[in-house]
């Protein structure tokens, strides 16, 4: 799952590259204009499946916003892990629902 994030970050700044030169080389025209619609969708989509992927390794999702916010974990307790939004600044606090292991894994990251 680690790798699937790292693959879905590196191919949305992909995107952006090629916006931002597409923005700065093609003069204006119905054509660039679907081309940038199409990009501003794949961001999007990247949002989804890095939200998703980030659920799916354990953080919480905030849906403050869409696509949603990953939670960061700002823990410094055993055995409990406090998410933060970035955005809205929400918490959320799991405590004893899950383990050493885990609680090890999500401070890695």
């Amino acid at each position: 799952m680690e790798k699937l994030i790292l693959a879905v970050q590196l191919a949305r700044d992909a995107v952006s590259l090629f916006k931002t030169l597409l923005k700065d080389t093609v003069p204006n025209s119905t054509q660039k204009e679907i081309v940038e619609k199409k990009f501003q969708e794949a961001e999007r989509n990247f949002q989804i499946a890095e939200a998703e992927a980030a659920q799916n390794l354990g953080y919480s999702i905030c849906r403050c916003t869409w696509p949603p916010q990953i939670m960061l974990d700002t823990s410094k307790e055993e055995k409990e892990a406090i998410f933060v939004c970035p955005k809205c600044k929400k918490t959320e606090k799991i405590v004893g629902l899950i383990d050493d292991d885990q609680i090890d894994y999500l401070r890695q990251r």
